[in-house]
């Protein structure tokens, strides 16, 4: 009778430790994803994507990163399908590689969200798209 109680115990108390560990899992975590350019290296610029920009903050972030001083400006650029029309969203930095990014806070994005996202380098504002890197994040 002793066995039966110790085992009902271990059970129980193991019942109790799974449902604390399924209760704190959030169900979808937003992620961080850096999109480099494709001119080689040194690489010429990155976009990214940050999910939950801050701790207990919803927000996306897009970032241009500018990382090397060749004359040639970072474009990230991300897009989302919300209510069956594409959403884009569009940034630049052109500072020279001066180790910041330009960011660009992007509405609320419903949690599990496809985010596709591309980084390209452009000479100057009105320039061409050359160099591009793409890939995809989950808001």
């Amino acid at each position: 009778m002793a066995r039966r109680h110790l085992l009902s115990g271990a059970l129980a108390a193991f019942s109790a430790v799974a449902m604390i560990a399924v209760a704190s899992t959030p169900a979808v975590a937003a992620t961080t994803v850096s999109v480099r350019t494709t001119d080689g290296l040194p690489v010429g610029g990155t976009a990214i994507v940050w999910g939950n920009w801050e701790p207990g903050d919803s927000r996306e972030v897009l970032g241009a990163c500018d990382k090397h001083a060749d004359g040639l400006r970072a474009y990230a650029e991300a897009q989302y399908l919300r209510n069956g029309q594409w959403q884009y969203y569009a940034t630049e930095d052109a500072d020279g590689a001066n180790q910041t990014c330009r960011h660009l806070s992007l509405p609320n994005i419903p949690e599990g969200t496809t985010i596709h996202i591309k980084a390209c380098l452009k000479d100057g504002p009105n320039g061409a798209q050359r160099y591009c890197g793409t890939g995809t994040a989950k808001a």
